[in-house]
């Protein structure tokens, strides 16, 4: 069974299709990875299937996924992987289930990822990663300057019960541990007085 799966390994191809505008970069969904794989473990007489499964670890939830391929003619030969993808507290726009949804999908994904070997990294030697690397070097020196200004502002300027209020909101303990876009948010919010 092992020789078939990575024969399946090895002649996957599941290409980053699709794109996120709001972060500017392509990847490629669990979908994109199942729609690939499945004539290929067809092929070579495997089945897959996946599971979720929600644990609590401390007070936050998390959905643990598995993948597991198994020889169609003996279902007593398989291999498993899992990978663990945690909820969080809120989304804006999301119902709870759809919050769920998000971290099974991103569990599955990552699950999927380890039975087949899908790398989401740029290898360190080509010129596409040290492009990358350089590009976001210089993005992140503009952007560690602006959110520096951004904390001073809101730590002069936001009223301590205020501050307190959404610091336990996004469950953080400073605001600089606030995410990017989080706190270009509240920036924008305080700035203009509201």
């Amino acid at each position: 069974m092992l020789d078939r799966l990575a024969k399946v390994q090895s002649e996957l191809n599941a290409p980053k299709n699709q794109y996120n505008s709001y972060g500017n970069y392509k990847y490629r969904s669990c979908e994109d990875i199942l729609a690939s794989v499945k004539p290929l473990l067809a092929a070579n007489g495997l089945s897959m299937t996946i599971s979720d499964e929600v644990l609590l670890v401390g007070e936050r939830f998390y959905i643990q996924a598995t993948v597991r391929v198994t020889d169609v003619k003996d279902p007593t030969q398989y291999i498993t992987t899992k990978a663990l993808a945690r909820e969080p507290l809120t989304q804006k726009g999301m119902a709870d289930s759809q919050v769920t949804g998000t971290a099974s999908s991103y569990a599955r994904k990552y699950a999927l990822n380890g039975m087949f070997l899908i790398d989401d990294t740029k290898d360190a030697d080509t010129d596409e990663f040290h492009k990358q690397t350089s590009d976001k070097e210089k993005d992140n020196k503009v952007k560690a300057e602006g959110r520096e200004e951004m904390i001073a502002f809101l730590e002069k300027n936001m009223p301590e019960e205020r501050k307190q209020k959404m610091l336990e909101a996004y469950h953080i303990s400073e605001i600089k541990y606030m995410k990017q876009a989080d706190l270009t948010k509240v920036y924008a919010k305080i700035k203009a007085g509201e």
